[in-house]
């Protein structure tokens, strides 16, 4: 990898810190769930085999009104092709927070 990419970093953190058993990161933004990321999930088994994402809702509506620059549909096709690329990969979405939710049901629709 090439650059001062997240997958860059991890490759550098593990060629510098060999010794380093387990490293875990939290919530990558869905934009940056890449190939190269998952790549590197795959090459280097101090990276921990999950990925945690902050989705926050599967309805492009409630994404829209919550100002997230992304939709539903590119995110679980994301995944899919994650689950295909890493199948020992695990996964976990998090979906609409509770206090979202109570706003965004009196905002205009």
């Amino acid at each position: 990898p090439q650059g001062n990419s997240f997958p860059a970093l991890l490759r550098a953190i593990g060629a510098q810190v060999p010794a380093l058993a387990r490293l875990r990161y939290t919530s990558p933004h869905p934009r940056h769930l890449t190939g190269e990321l998952i790549q590197a999930h795959q090459d280097l088994r101090m990276v921990a085999q999950h990925l945690h994402l902050p989705v926050q809702s599967g309805s492009d509506r409630v994404l829209k009104a919550m100002k997230r620059p992304y939709q539903s549909e590119a995110v679980f096709e994301a995944m899919q092709a994650t689950r295909a690329a890493a199948p020992d990969l695990t996964t976990a979405i998090r979906l609409v927070r509770p206090e979202r939710r109570c706003a965004l049901r009196s905002a205009p629709r």
